[in-house]
């Protein structure tokens, strides 16, 4: 009988002892601040702002453009990288990219990945395309 509750003791003494804090988690993520999608001589024109609204700097950043039919269903996706080698928090980048003209498409949403990895977008999309 003793045996069984200091069994049971040294059991319960992890869950009595707690975990350790945890550090905050940092977070890669970027919004989108403003853009324009449009068409002009068999292409169509991006135009925008991105901000890196995480807590990480961001190097080597793609953006990545869905293409979007009427039925909101991908058609294309076309990727660029950003100006800037780095985007600190908080900063700002201008993008400006050309993609040949898919006359199905009507919207855009906007992807970004970070050396292969996904990076978390505020205000993806979709945006139409004028």
């Amino acid at each position: 009988m003793d045996r069984r509750i200091i069994i049971s003791m040294l059991a319960i003494l992890p869950l009595l002892l707690g975990q350790p804090q945890r550090k905050p988690r940092r977070t890669a993520k970027i919004e989108v601040v403003e853009i324009r999608a449009g068409r002009e001589r068999k292409q169509i024109t991006f135009d925008g702002k991105i901000r890196n609204s995480g807590t990480e700097p961001l190097g080597r950043l793609i953006l990545l453009f869905d293409l979007l039919d009427a039925d909101r269903k991908t058609i294309s996706r076309r990727r660029g990288p950003i100006d800037q080698e780095i985007l600190g928090p908080g900063e700002e980048s201008e993008f400006h990219f050309y993609v040949p003209d898919h006359a199905r498409a009507v919207e855009v949403q906007i992807a970004a990945e970070q050396r292969g990895m996904e990076i978390d977008v505020e205000k993806a999309g979709p945006y139409p395309i004028d």
